[in-house]
């Protein structure tokens, strides 16, 4: 995979507060993500968190993300790291692009 465009990911969830695109990289799961102010994981997720770690960039806005050792707050400009057992807070609208291992992915999901 070269350079990839989020245009160019098919979408796999989308709503009034959520678009988010996806595509495999070797044995990673690319995520582009768009989220509204106030979207709340937590009851979307299997378990109620996502037990999947994640590497990501912040491109725009404000994203709580709360976590089993504390709330940490990502702003626009920040590369992250979220371990598994976290659950993300949109606080500002945001755009972030994130990687996490396919495996994990498909078991939190079950396929």
């Amino acid at each position: 995979m070269g350079a990839i465009n989020s245009a160019d990911l098919p979408v796999i969830m989308q709503d009034e507060n959520v678009e988010i695109r996806m595509a495999e990289a070797g044995e990673m799961t690319l995520l582009w993500s768009r989220f509204r102010t106030g979207a709340d994981f937590g009851p979307t997720l299997p378990d109620g968190q996502c037990s999947a770690p994640h590497w990501g960039y912040m491109i725009t806005g404000k994203l709580l993300m709360r976590t089993q050792h504390g709330d940490e707050i990502y702003s626009a400009g920040e590369a992250f790291y979220c371990a598994p057992g976290h659950v993300p807070v949109v606080l500002e609208d945001c755009e972030c692009v994130d990687f996490a291992p396919t495996e994990a992915y498909a078991r939190m999901y079950g396929t």
